[in-house]
């Protein structure tokens, strides 16, 4: 049978049923669930974070001004909209991705979408990744930063990027063969 994935979510599904378990609708649902409430709450928690940082730095009122933004935007690129407190500025120039697991490894999956806007933004682009993240305890995990990550993840010898799916797209015509055996047609890459 097929099961329909949102695009945001089939690098997890490939992660779950990679190594050929099978997995039912429900428990995906189940899994697609938890994560969304894990990322959410620790959404709520960088922004708490970011505004306590600002607060400490003197920016009362941009700290009342950082936004979660995945709530209203999925498609931005990044989860909250902040700033770096070094000057009065009103309009954000700091964009964090917010990355939560479980676990204490630092492991994530990190979308086209959010790679081609931290390329974009450069160093205003962060991602806050919280290791060990707990429902119940979710302020005991301090954010692990890292700027700028497009250009710093592959020049560090600590981390390595693998690709899990290649996009494979038309840029000339293609050739085609057409073939069929009595009413059922097909065509093939020549």
């Amino acid at each position: 049978f097929v099961i329909q994935v949102e695009k945001k979510y089939s690098e997890l599904v490939y992660q779950l049923t990679a190594d050929g378990k099978a997995i039912s609708e429900q428990q995906l649902e189940k899994i697609l669930m938890e994560n969304r409430k894990l990322g959410a709450k620790a959404e709520n928690v960088v922004v708490e974070f970011e505004k306590q940082r600002l607060r400490k730095l003197g920016k009362p009122v941009q700290a009342e001004l950082v936004k979660r933004i995945s709530t209203i935007n999925t498609a931005a690129g990044y989860d909250i909209e902040s700033f770096d407190g070094t000057t009065d500025e009103v309009f954000p120039n700091r964009f964090i991705e917010v990355k939560a697991t479980t676990g204490d490894l630092l492991h994530f999956y990190w979308s086209i979408n959010e790679m081609n806007v931290a390329k974009k933004k450069k160093n205003l682009y962060w991602i806050y990744m919280m290791t060990n993240f707990k429902e119940n305890e979710p302020n005991d995990t301090i954010p692990i930063l890292i700027q700028n990550p497009e250009y710093g993840i592959p020049k560090s010898s600590y981390l390595t990027m693998e690709a899990h799916k290649f996009l494979v797209k038309e840029i000339a015509e293609v050739e085609l063969s057409k073939h069929n055996i009595d009413d059922i047609m097909w065509y093939q890459l020549v």
